[in-house]
């Protein structure tokens, strides 16, 4: 019993050694993305309202500072519950200020990402990893769709370092890096 207790407190004690507290959620160094082991890159807070409520950590995983080289995963940490509803008319004002790269599927495409999550309730991550041809999308490790080809991933990148991204402030995270 004494050796159980001896590996398990040694397994935290290695996740927590990798691992960092951001913006008060915890963010792996690291993330397994596609078939390649990422590292933390930048990560950036979204907050609302002029009482600065934190909604989200946003964390950049890549082979290199930078880098727009695929996989790239962004994890999106909810800080605070959100009803779908709610997530869904952020992501689609989201989009719309966003997009400098307009398609014909590009609603599709937004829709698929929407009807691939639901209410953001309790610890709930959000895994976007671009890799080549598609996007695959996961929640708290459980995959929940793909959305195929390059144009939703120009799109989803301009989200963060377009002209109109949530916000000015966590463009300026994201671009500084950890």
């Amino acid at each position: 019993m004494k050796i159980i207790a001896l590996a398990l407190l040694i397994l935290l004690s290695l996740n927590m050694a990798f691992a960092k507290e951001i913006f008060e959620a915890t963010i792996p160094d690291s993330l397994k993305c596609g078939d390649k082991t990422l590292t933390l890159q930048s990560a950036g807070l979204r907050t609302a309202t002029i009482f600065n409520i934190r909604v989200y950590v946003v964390a950049i995983y890549g082979s290199s500072k930078g880098t727009t080289e695929r996989p790239l995963c962004f994890e999106i940490t909810y800080l605070r519950d959100v009803d779908n509803q709610d997530a869904d008319k952020a992501w689609a004002f989201q989009f719309k200020e966003s997009s400098e790269h307009l398609y014909p599927e590009l609603q599709d495409h937004i829709k698929k990402l929407q009807d691939s999550f639901g209410d953001i309730q309790g610890e709930r991550k959000h895994l976007f990893a671009l890799l080549p041809g598609e996007t695959q999308l996961s929640e708290n490790g459980i995959f929940k769709g793909k959305i195929p080809g390059d144009d939703f991933q120009k799109n989803f990148l301009t989200i963060w370092f377009g002209k109109k991204p949530p916000t000015k402030e966590v463009q300026t995270q994201l671009l500084k890096g950890i």
